[in-house]
Order: structure tokens, then C-alpha cells, then sequence
């Protein structure tokens, strides 16, 4: 019974929507830790012309 819902095609549309997912929140982390560089660079740039 295992075996048939592994090799299904069940299994296979979790796994992708899964992966799906996964890439969505790694993108997400990516935005966020490219924000976060870019504010930085800000910061440095506000306090060079003070």
C-alpha cells in the first residue's frame, strides 16, 4: 500500500505543489535579505553626507 501511493500519481502532485512552495518561501527570504542589503547601502549613504 505504501508503495502504490509513493509511486503515484498522488504523491508526485504533493511533492511538486511541496516544491512549489518551497521555491516561493526562498524567493521570499531572497526579497527580504536583498531589502535589507539596500537599506544598508542607505544608511551608509546618509551618514557619508552628514
Amino acid at each position: 500500500m505504501a508503495t502504490q501511493f509513493f509511486e503515484g500519481k498522488v504523491f508526485t502532485d504533493w511533492k511538486k505543489a511541496d516544491d512549489a512552495e518551497n521555491k516561493t518561501q526562498v524567493e521570499i527570504a531572497n526579497r527580504q535579505n536583498n531589502i535589507v542589503k539596500a537599506v544598508g547601502v542607505v544608511a551608509e549613504t546618509v551618514a557619508k553626507k552628514r
